[in-house]
Parts: C-alpha cells; sequence; structure tokens
C-alpha cells in the first residue's frame, strides 16, 4: 500500500514538472529594446541590424501606430544624402532584405504628426522648465527640483552618448522610472512658481498622456502576441519607454512571457 501510494505521489509530481516545463516551453520569448530613435555615434543601424539578425524574432514590433512599409532606393537616397531615415528604417530594411517573411508590426497610439508632437513637445518641456528653474523657490522646493535634474541629465547624457548595451541596463534604463515617478511633485512646483497657468496645465496634460500612451502600448503588445502567437519578440521602443513596458507585460496575466535580455 505504502509502495502503491509512493508510485501515485512520484506520477503526480512527474505530471506537474512536465506541464510546467511545457508552460515554460512555449511561453514567447521578448527582447524590450530601448533605443535612440535617431541614433548617436554609438547606435547606427548597423548596431540595430546586428542585434536583430542576432536574436532573430520571428516578429518585430515598432514603436509607430503603421506597420513596416518598404521603401525602394532607401539606402541609396541615405547615401547620396537626398533623404534622411531614422536609423530603425535603415536597420530594418536591412533585415527585411534576408528575412521577408518576419512581420514588422506597429504597437503605438496613433499620433497625427509625429515631427509636430515632438517639436511642440520639447518647446514645451523647456519652456516649463526655464520658468521653474528661474523662479525664486524655497529651500525645500530648490533640494527637490535640483535632484530632479541631476537625475534627468544623468540620464540623458547616458541615452544620447552610451552604447545600446550599456542603455539597455537596467541601471540606466531604470532611471527613466525614477524620473516619471517625480512629476507629480515636479507639476505641483510648477503650480507654485509659475505664473502661465496654461503652461503649467500643458505640462500635467503631457504626463497624462504619457501614461496613457504606455498603457495602450503595453496592451497592444498583449494583443498582438495573442493573435500572432510568435515564438520570439522583438520591441524596438524609445529606452524611456522601456521600464513601463517591462512593468506593464510583467504585472498582465494573459499571456506568459519569457523575457530576454540584451547581451553585449
Amino acid at each position: 500500500m505504502k509502495k502503491y501510494f509512493l508510485f501515485i505521489l512520484l506520477l503526480t509530481i512527474f505530471n506537474c514538472i512536465a506541464s510546467y516545463a511545457q508552460i515554460v516551453g512555449s511561453a514567447p520569448e521578448i527582447l524590450i529594446l530601448g533605443t535612440v530613435h535617431k541614433g548617436n555615434k554609438k547606435i547606427t543601424h548597423h548596431t540595430l541590424f546586428d542585434i536583430l539578425n542576432k536574436y532573430q524574432p520571428d516578429l518585430i514590433l515598432k514603436e509607430t501606430e503603421n506597420d513596416y512599409e518598404y521603401v525602394f532606393g532607401l539606402f541609396t537616397a541615405y547615401r547620396l544624402k537626398i533623404a534622411r531615415p531614422s536609423m530603425e528604417q535603415l536597420a530594418l530594411q536591412k533585415f527585411k532584405r534576408h528575412n521577408k517573411t518576419v512581420p514588422v508590426l506597429g504597437f503605438d497610439i496613433t499620433i497625427t504628426s509625429r515631427k509636430n508632437y515632438l517639436k511642440n513637445l520639447i518647446s514645451l518641456y523647456d519652456q516649463f522648465h526655464e520658468a521653474l528653474y528661474t523662479a525664486k523657490k524655497n529651500p525645500n522646493d530648490s533640494i527637490l527640483y535640483s535632484n530632479y535634474t541631476k537625475l534627468s541629465n544623468e540620464y540623458y547624457n547616458q541615452y544620447m552618448f552610451e552604447t545600446i548595451s550599456f542603455i539597455n541596463q537596467d541601471s540606466v534604463f531604470s532611471k527613466a522610472r525614477l524620473v516619471h515617478q517625480m512629476e507629480d511633485d515636479i507639476t505641483k512646483l510648477g503650480s507654485n512658481y509659475i505664473s502661465d497657468k496654461k503652461l503649467v496645465d500643458a505640462y500635467k496634460a503631457d504626463n497624462d498622456f504619457w501614461i496613457t500612451r504606455n498603457e495602450y502600448m503595453g496592451n497592444k503588445i498583449v494583443e498582438i502576441t495573442k493573435q500572432r502567437n510568435p515564438k520570439r519578440i522583438v520591441v524596438i521602443t524609445g529606452l524611456s519607454h522601456k521600464y513601463y513596458l517591462l512593468d506593464k507585460l510583467k504585472n498582465q496575466t494573459a499571456v506568459s512571457f519569457r523575457y530576454l535580455t540584451l547581451t553585449h
């Protein structure tokens, strides 16, 4: 009787282990790859292509609302300086030459004009922080704002001047999470010290849109994964989105992912 019970127990344990291994084995692998959209001296389309070629995804998700489209003569126009395509577009075009069946899909919220959006965002950011920087603040608020600007500048300098493997380290991209966590306090400082209330409201609205946009992107990754059932996904996104997407995907239960890290 004891031998029979032991046999049943061992069989149950074996089946549980086998089921778990099957679930883990079938979970899609995903690499959230934080980039600098326009590249820098150390991050070029060659860098991004080498990563895609190394990881060989069967699905690529790109931070845009539109799916990838081949552009005839893109590299010729680039070499002749007739056109200035993004680093990401060049890398994807090169990758797709040899991997024609790999879909490249957009997963971002619709933005009417990304060029104008970015231009207006930079202008808004500059105006808000110029006004807040020059405002006469009390000692505690001055220390808070100084800590915020120091952290933001550290993050920006690493983002703009380091390699893609370096900026994808947790110690780097997590700074974006810390900066965002301080935004509510910075907006309150703006309300206290900036007389232009429209400027403060616009800054707050952009921070709210940032959350909405990231939430949409995370949901879209899950939705596309469930539809496509890929084995390996590479998500190409601006580095500042990486922390949010990782947090979002790890806290949802609709799809189980196995998370890849960028190796040197």
